[in-house]
């Protein structure tokens, strides 16, 4: 896939090997509805790439609760997109080192990371504390976003005074594509910068639920005084969705 080569993925770190998915299934003892998640909705899995200490000149890091000692990269093909987030949590739970994952459906490429805790009951799992998914990009890659977005994980362009920077560089990237849809604009910004963006987007997300929710109140209430009360409270979330939307650009 063309929008690969523009990682520039270190050859000593290369494996490229396919992950059959009887083999995911038989390593990480799933149940019944996750065996079908994978039968139903995967393509293929393959093993892109590893990076470690030896092979990357990357330090490792590791304290009480978190252990980078190894990045890894996965191909993931999906036979449709319904269910990606579903499948990837799904990926990220069996796979406990640090994952990147890079999702296709059709013609269309999704990143995935997880922040994921050392399990203080049985140091070899772990316990995911969040996820982070890139907004779908269109590929063949092109315009002022998607691409630029792409050609700043290259391994050259993320962090390398350890693998947890390294991996967290992603992130941080993912973070930054997410400020970009609003923004018009693709830029790596520092981790202060970053961190008020996803304050940002956070709240943003929160009023589009809280926008939803007052439209089916309206669309559902008969009582003309209640309509107008909701219409007020839905004209000043608008207001605020809208202030923010400015403050990205």
């Amino acid at each position: 896939m063309e929008f690969l080569s523009k990682l520039n993925i270190p050859e000593a770190c290369l494996i490229d090997q396919r992950i059959p998915k009887s083999s995911i299934v038989a390593g990480a003892e799933l149940g019944t509805a996750d065996k079908k998640l994978l039968q139903d909705e995967v393509q293929e899995v393959r093993w892109l790439a590893a990076f470690k200490p030896n092979n990357a000149a990357i330090p490792a890091f590791a304290d009480a609760l978190y252990l980078y000692n190894e990045v890894h990269y996965i191909l993931l093909e999906l036979k449709g997109e319904a269910k990606y987030k579903k499948v990837a949590e799904l990926l990220q739970k069996v796979m406990p080192y640090p994952l990147v994952l890079w999702i296709v459906a059709q013609d269309k490429l999704c990143v995935c990371t997880a922040d994921k805790r050392i399990n203080q009951n049985d140091t070899a799992k772990r316990t995911i504390e969040s996820l982070t998914f890139a907004p779908w990009l269109q590929l063949p890659l092109s315009g002022d976003i998607n691409l630029p977005f792409v050609e700043s994980l290259a391994t050259e362009m993320l962090p390398q005074y350890s693998l947890k920077a390294f991996y967290q560089g992603i992130t941080t990237r993912i973070f930054n594509l997410q400020a970009a849809q609003l923004s018009g604009t693709y830029t790596i910004k520092n981790a202060d910068s970053t961190r008020q963006d996803v304050e940002v987007l956070a709240e943003l997300r929160r009023l589009a639920d809280e926008i939803s929710r007052l439209k089916k109140e309206i669309k559902s209430s008969t009582a003309f005084g209640e309509q107008v009360t909701l219409h007020i409270q839905l004209k000043k979330l608008q207001e605020q969705q809208e202030q923010l939307q400015q403050a990205m650009q």
